[in-house]
């Protein structure tokens, strides 16, 4: 499970914290994509407009959070 904290830079950042999911987590995080690619940007976003969350990782991976239950 991800975790948000917040950075020396004042950003939102996703960390992975290895906890499992508490009963009233309904999402999970899935890749987008990675800071580096080109088209990123665009994927971003389109997952906002289409009103998701979504949040760059300590990797440098832009995900979006998923309502699965």
């Amino acid at each position: 499970m991800f975790d948000i904290k917040i950075n020396s830079k004042n950003e939102k950042v996703l960390v992975y914290s290895g906890r499992p999911r508490f009963p009233f987590e309904r999402g999970m995080w899935v890749d987008v994509a990675h800071e580096n690619d080109k088209e990123a940007k665009h994927f971003v976003d389109l997952n906002r407009q289409m009103g998701l969350q979504v949040e760059k990782d300590e990797k440098g991976f832009y995900r979006a959070l998923i309502l699965k239950d």
